[in-house]
């Protein structure tokens, strides 16, 4: 009784709290709660594509003048940027993952030693970053590590989650998969889809189509 009862709660808290994040730090869209009606087709959906499509979405508005928030998953743009990105890294005690097919951010799952890392110092990491040397960016952080068939991960199509509909161009990313990287061609990126939205997402900043999690 006590696991049936603390499940949707522990749902609710996986997806406004990490997957799907939003700026009002405690709510979840109502919206998801037809996800959550059948059980046994939960694990049927394409729930990586859904949270990528949100936060490339959030990532893209977040980079126009004057925002001040961004929303989505961002602990997978944090393991993007410890992967390749060194300077960014924290001190921690690496291990070998027993499951190849496990995903990137579990090496992370270690204890963290961040005294060596400035803190709440947005200017210093812009310095470091723009005086980075190109040998210093990890190219292939995939190295060594079984992929999951390149007609997965490398199918350019749209990821939708609701209203939002971002396109897969992984073609622009070759090199970090090992692959020859040539110039891309110019991605389509329909810009008519980034105002799509939702009649009731206009409720959304009253919080009357949100649950309290």
């Amino acid at each position: 009784m006590m696991i049936s009862s603390c499940t949707p709660g522990l749902l609710f808290l996986l997806l406004g709290g990490h997957m799907f994040s939003n700026f009002t730090g405690s709510l979840v869209h109502m919206r998801y709660l037809s996800l959550l009606e059948d059980f046994e087709a939960i694990n049927t959906y394409s729930w990586g594509s859904c949270v990528l499509d949100f936060l490339y979405r959030h990532l893209c508005t977040a980079a126009l003048g004057g925002a001040r928030q961004i929303e989505g998953a961002l602990v997978i743009l944090q393991i993007w940027a410890w992967s390749h990105i060194p300077l960014l890294q924290p001190q921690l005690i690496r291990h070998e993952l027993d499951d190849p097919l496990a995903p990137l951010g579990v090496i992370w799952c270690t204890s963290f030693d961040c005294t060596q890392l400035p803190t709440h110092t947005l200017v210093t990491y812009r310095d470091q970053l723009d005086f980075m040397p190109s040998d210093q960016f990890v190219w292939l952080p995939y190295h060594g590590r079984d992929l999951v068939p390149s007609d997965l991960w490398g199918a350019e199509v749209p990821f939708i989650c609701y209203e939002i509909v971002e396109y897969h161009f992984p073609r622009c990313v070759n090199r970090q998969f090992a692959r020859d990287q040539h110039i891309p061609a110019s991605c389509d990126s329909q810009l008519d889809l980034y105002r799509i939205i939702l009649e009731e997402m206009i409720t959304l900043i009253e919080g009357r189509s949100m649950l309290a999690i």
